[in-house]
């Protein structure tokens, strides 16, 4: 299943592309999820960052009528691959979310663009539940928890700039 999202943030994209690849910032957005982060690191070259979470994610953030389908403690692991900027170009990457015990997974692209009021990051991808006979509404659900996480992004790092 398709997922589009936007996360807009309050300041020049400069700003905002130091603050996501910030170990600091990480760990303050990962908190405000409401996660549990098992492991995080901040790895690669400069201006090629490659971001890896561990978490476990609760059984609250899970719909109801979905819990019984999913481990007790399902763990993620979510990886973002930073593209080396090249000239003027709007830095570029790569997320992957996948799931330990469970057949889903979320992949998109994403890139940073500055608008006249800050930057934006837009998010394009896929998100995919191989489980017989109830894969759809699982996809379904879990494009409603991206979304959800994205608008969590958002006012984390909106805290996070006002500081």
């Amino acid at each position: 299943m398709k997922f589009e999202a936007t996360v807009q943030y309050p300041a020049d994209l400069a700003t905002v592309t130091a603050m996501l690849v910030d170990p600091e910032y990480l760990e303050f957005r990962i908190r405000k999820l409401g996660v549990e982060v098992l492991e995080q690191s901040v790895t690669g070259e400069p201006g090629a960052p490659r971001i890896r979470v561990r978490a476990v994610v609760p059984q609250t953030m899970i719909p109801a009528n979905y819990r019984r389908f999913v481990p007790a403690a399902l763990k993620l692991t979510l990886i973002e691959a930073w593209q080396p900027k090249a000239g003027d170009r709007s830095p570029t990457g790569t997320m992957t979310v996948e799931f330990d015990g469970l057949p889903a997974r979320a992949s998109a692209s994403f890139r940073l663009d500055g608008t006249p009021s800050g930057c934006e990051r837009h998010y394009n991808g896929d998100v995919t539940a191989n489980v017989p006979l109830i894969g759809k509404k699982l996809e379904t659900a879990a494009v409603g928890a991206l979304t959800e996480v994205v608008r969590a992004e958002q006012a984390a790092a909106a805290e996070y700039l006002s500081r």
